[in-house]
């Protein structure tokens, strides 16, 4: 794998990494911290459900985590220049990046049990993968780019680990600034050079989403401005145009393709943003055919709802309800209409961000730190990980699994 020297990413963090993207990874600047302020830890629920594991937060993370397994959750901390593996019984792994580098952004490989972090320091960009035999973190991807005149985003690696997609920037040479985004993808294995797959300049705030079987589907701008959803995969040789929208001032805010690869789901904002954003969900088939619809609110200014498929087939979304509190909302994955809807909350700390967390259950991020798990058949929330068990500040990124399974490709 050649090493670039001359890889950079923009001082300036682009808005694509302060919204809410996945496997589900909340992905903000590196040093962005949450803007709730830590409240005592709360007592666990008294209504915990058969299936909620009881946590573990004195147990030490290095002899109690479960080794040699894929995680339930991975959630970085840049404060701490850190990441965090949590089991499904509440033990804790804290993995130092060391390097002076900081986590953006989290993920999973699922096919080849892999943990996957991006990882920065200064303006250079990489992705390191979490070795299993010896928990330390080894190089991944380096960027493989010659170029001195580009600034690299949203690196993202497929399910298989084979392909990286990004977003790469052209700067103009006399003032530095930035000219245009496209989508470009490279082989992990250095086998052929990063081919473009954008014909035309798109925006930084572009959706990158692998299926299993590692077809990407992307944001790209059609000749007469549009905004559209492509897909491709290997050998790269065509796109496939899956959706044209209709009006140039709304964004594309996330892309995930269901558990069969049969459907895609995105979420449609309009911009600029005012307030929590409200959102539009669509589901197409992969003849670009509209399957269903769902309206939805935006966490706060700037973020657009996330959203996961579960492992049974229904979308699972993290948004916001009419009192603007936190609310969970799970859709038919055939024609988005609603099935139940729950505020994810734990002894009265509301959640601050959802993410799948195994089979039938949810995991949130409580506004007092805490990690809590649900469990959507009764609602009912207990304690997963104390705070104080998990590395200092608060998380920039997390991604969790939707299955059970330890490898689910």
């Amino acid at each position: 794998m050649k090493t670039s020297t001359s890889l950079r990413i923009p001082a300036q963090c682009p808005l694509s990494l302060l919204l809410l993207a996945t496997l589900i990874t909340v992905a903000s600047c590196s040093g962005t911290q949450s803007s709730s302020s830590p409240a005592a830890t709360p007592a666990p629920s008294s209504h915990p459900s058969a299936e909620e594991p009881s946590a573990s937060p004195s147990a030490s993370p290095s002899t109690q985590y479960i080794e040699n397994s894929l995680p339930l959750a991975v959630l970085a901390y840049p404060l701490a220049k850190a990441v965090a593996l949590v089991d499904r019984q509440g033990n804790v792994k804290s993995i130092p990046l060391g390097a002076g580098l900081a986590p953006t952004g989290v993920f999973m490989s699922h096919a080849e049990c892999t943990v996957i972090v991006r990882a920065t320091s200064g303006k250079a960009a990489s992705l390191l993968s979490i070795d299993s035999d010896t928990g330390r973190l080894v190089p991944f991807f380096d960027g493989g780019l010659q170029d001195g005149d580009v600034f690299l985003s949203n690196l993202t690696p497929s399910g298989s680990g084979d392909w990286i997609a990004y977003l790469v920037a052209s700067a103009e040479a006399a003032s530095g600034e930035i000219e245009a985004f496209h989508v470009e993808v490279v082989p992990l294995d250095d086998s052929a050079p990063p081919l473009r797959l954008t014909a035309n300049a798109i925006s930084p705030i572009s959706a990158l989403a692998w299926s299993k079987g590692d077809d990407l589907a992307f944001t790209d701008v059609s000749s007469d401005g549009l905004p559209q959803v492509l897909t491709a995969g290997s050998p790269w040789l065509s796109t496939v145009l899956q959706a044209r929208l209709t009006d140039s001032d709304v964004l594309v805010g996330q892309i995930a393709w269901s558990p069969d690869s049969s459907r895609i789901a995105l979420s449609l904002v309009a911009t600029p943003f005012a307030g929590p954003a409200p959102s539009e969900l669509r589901i197409i088939d992969l003849k670009g055919e509209l399957l269903g619809t769902a309206s939805l609110v935006g966490l706060s200014a700037g973020q657009i709802p996330s959203f996961w498929w579960d492992s049974d087939g229904h979308l699972v979304v993290d948004s916001l309800g009419s009192d603007e509190s936190p609310l969970l909302t799970w859709l038919d994955g055939s024609d988005a209409h609603v099935l139940r809807q729950i505020v994810p909350e734990a002894a009265g700390v509301l959640s601050a961000f959802a993410f799948p967390a195994g089979r039938n259950r949810v995991g949130f991020l409580g506004q007092d730190s805490s990690l809590y798990l649900l469990d959507p058949t009764t609602g009912a929330a207990a304690l997963w990980v104390k705070a104080d068990a998990l590395p200092l500040g608060e998380p920039n990124a997390i991604a969790g699994r939707a299955s059970d399974n330890q490898c689910d490709g």
